[in-house]
């Protein structure tokens, strides 16, 4: 399998892939795929907590009818979608795109 399809796959199926890519020969030793991995595993967490967040925030948004910003937490959940999209492009176009913080954590990572 190409680097590149395997470094879009740690975002696809994130993080189930991830860490098997993480662990299997040859790509623990890819240093592009063992970044792709670790981004997607970061974004993954940051994701998760931000999912709870958002859910919780929709709830009270709702029960106060705070319509307007009901639905301004449904377009921070198309830009979650939109990054995890974008990340997939740039895995596909062999790019090591670094989001803001977990790209730093990821790089680090991978080095190591």
């Amino acid at each position: 399998m190409p680097d590149n399809v395997a470094g879009l796959l740690s975002y696809f199926f994130t993080p189930i892939s991830a860490i098997i890519f993480l662990a299997v020969e040859p790509f623990k030793t890819i240093q592009s795929v063992r970044f792709h991995s670790f981004q997607a595993i970061g974004f993954a967490v940051v994701s998760f907590i931000l999912w709870i967040a958002l859910i919780i925030l929709t709830i009270v948004f709702a029960m106060m009818h705070l319509f307007i910003l009901f639905w301004l937490v449904r377009l921070v959940w198309l830009a979650i979608f939109a990054v995890w999209i974008f990340l997939m492009y740039k895995a596909w176009s062999n790019e090591q795109y670094k989001l803001p913080v977990i790209g730093d954590w990821a790089e680090k990572m991978a080095r190591g």
